[in-house]
């Protein structure tokens, strides 16, 4: 068990109504529309604006007939046909509507979630356009203590992150780091100071959204795994000012989208379909 702050926000032996659920959030739709909306059981969750665009030009994905509730976002759901059906859709930026958007795909029929995102590069070492993919991550938001205990950081499911890490050994790509990240939502108070003690405690990207979705997964007992592409590098050494992408990153973030998609449409699970 990996020790983490424990914040007491979970009480498992709760088990009364929730007083906003997301099946409540669907009762405005037409009766019609609450039967046949369906989101397939792949569902691949982007933390980054530059991935549904991509896949309705590469994979010709599809609009669904509905776009999902929520209080900030309201995200679109794209479906791609083949070998197994799987949908898309772009998730809130930061925990709370990220899980938002989760929940409600949980309703509809996510049975398996592929996360791809954008995390800063913490990792002594590490150049935008690599690959992370996290084995562990610190929970440094505050959605996630809602649905699980505070002492443990989140984790992806062991069979899927294997079933990643063969399949990306097979495609040859050298880019690929594994380790621990951390999710936080103190986007402005990533001081230097904190980020070496990340860096310390052996923690290699931040991102803002995906511990909360692998613990929310979690809670629902749905296998996750996410794959990130760093974004920008931390200089942590000296006082270089931070700096987004640079060249060539829009080519390496599509060709990870590729990768990713590919094994999220033709893996596995434990030598069983999904």
């Amino acid at each position: 068990m990996t020790e983490n702050h424990a914040v007491k926000w979970f009480d498992e032996s709760d088990d009364s109504r929730c007083v906003i659920s997301p099946v409540d959030c669907l009762s405005n739709w037409p009766d019609d529309l609450r039967k046949s909306a369906k989101i397939t059981e792949r569902l691949v969750m982007f933390e980054t604006d530059a991935g549904i665009p991509y896949v309705k030009k590469r994979f010709k994905a599809q609009k669904n007939a509905f776009t999902l509730p929520g209080f900030i976002a309201k995200p679109d759901v794209y479906t791609v046909e083949g070998k197994n059906i799987i949908s898309f859709m772009q998730g809130g930026f930061g925990a709370p509507a990220a899980v938002f958007a989760f929940e409600m795909a949980v309703v509809l029929g996510c049975k398996y979630l592929f996360l791809f995102g954008l995390c800063g590069g913490v990792g002594k070492g590490l150049e935008v356009g690599d690959i992370v993919i996290p084995t562990e991550i610190v929970r440094e938001e505050g959605t996630s203590y809602h649905y699980t205990t505070g002492e443990t950081n989140a984790f992806p499911d062991k069979d899927l992150l294997s079933e990643l890490k063969d399949y990306l050994c097979q495609t040859g790509e050298n880019t690929v780091i594994y380790g621990k990240t951390v999710s936080t939502d103190g986007v402005f108070r990533q001081t230097k100071t904190k980020e070496l003690s990340w860096r310390k405690n052996g923690i290699i990207g931040v991102d803002m959204e995906a511990s909360a979705l692998l613990a929310v997964a979690g809670y629902h007992k749905i296998p996750a795994i996410c794959m990130f592409i760093v974004s920008d590098k931390h200089d942590l050494e000296n006082d270089s000012p931070w700096k987004w992408g640079g060249n060539g990153f829009a080519k390496k973030q599509h060709k990870a989208i590729d990768m990713f998609v590919e094994f999220a449409r033709n893996t596995t699970f434990s030598n069983q379909e999904l």
